[in-house]
């Protein structure tokens, strides 16, 4: 299963999943989601096990020094509580853009805090700013304040911060017939969730809705749903993994 591996997913997939046709995306307010999607996984019998953060927001600049990309990116560092000496720099540039990449890795730990600009291809068009968060952890950390964390570093730099929010759990062994169901439908109930919409097939169970406890939210060919949970056996694990994200999961499974 990917899901147990670390990989820091930053601007490409969030974009993805925000600006598919027939979507629109509202920015929560300062309402924390891990409680209640912690509510929803114990509902599942699962234990937390794993908790990613991915917070992104456009900001209101024309374009970017490298000295200004260099301060945003070790003000992110900063604001989670991350020293220099543990900090790593990378970047990229072309002519339709330009990016720098401050990360940090320590066991059962990875951040990245990423600046990128983005040059149009049209002339009459201004470049596009974006500053990311990404936040992967063991549940051990997960009450370490990293949501309020990335929102207030994203505000305090102008930015309207959105941010997803995934923990990954598991059960030991392969479920029943029927417990997929039975376990995502217990958890769409912990947090008062309505089911929109479902996938499934023999071993897997994807079920989308929306729960009045969460904020952040996305609106799918008129619907609101901010809620996307999933369960999958992994035959090499023997294990159960179940995904609970809001808006929606942000990973690999």
């Amino acid at each position: 299963m990917r899901t147990t591996k670390y990989a820091l997913f930053f601007l490409p997939l969030i974009m993805m999943a925000v600006l598919l046709a027939g979507r629109s995306y509202s920015p929560a307010v300062t309402t924390m989601t891990i409680e209640p999607l912690m509510a929803a996984m114990e509902a599942t019998g699962a234990k937390t096990a794993q908790i990613t953060l991915h917070g992104w927001a456009i900001l209101p600049w024309t374009d970017g020094t490298d000295e200004q990309m260099m301060a945003l990116v070790q003000a992110g560092m900063s604001q989670l509580n991350i020293s220099p000496e543990e900090v790593t720099f990378s970047s990229s540039s072309s002519d339709r853009h330009k990016l720098l990449r401050a990360d940090v890795k320590r066991e059962q730990f990875r951040g990245a805090v990423i600046a990128q600009i983005l040059y149009p291809s049209q002339h009459n068009k201004q470049p596009e700013v974006y500053l990311v968060v990404n936040i992967e952890a063991a549940a051990e950390q997960i009450h370490q304040g990293w949501e309020e964390k990335i929102r207030t570093f994203i505000t305090a730099n102008n930015g309207s911060p959105r941010i997803s929010t995934c923990l990954v759990g598991w059960i030991d062994g392969r479920l029943e017939d029927g417990q997929y169901h039975i376990r995502l439908n217990n958890a769409f109930s912990a947090i008062h969730a309505s089911v929109q919409d479902t996938v499934s097939d023999s071993h897997y169970l994807s079920m989308s809705g929306y729960s009045p406890l969460l904020a952040e939210k996305l609106e799918i060919n008129g619907k609101e749903m901010n809620v996307n949970m999933a369960v999958r056996y992994s035959l090499t694990d023997n294990r159960t993994y179940i995904l609970i994200g809001s808006p929606v999961i942000t990973q690999e499974y």
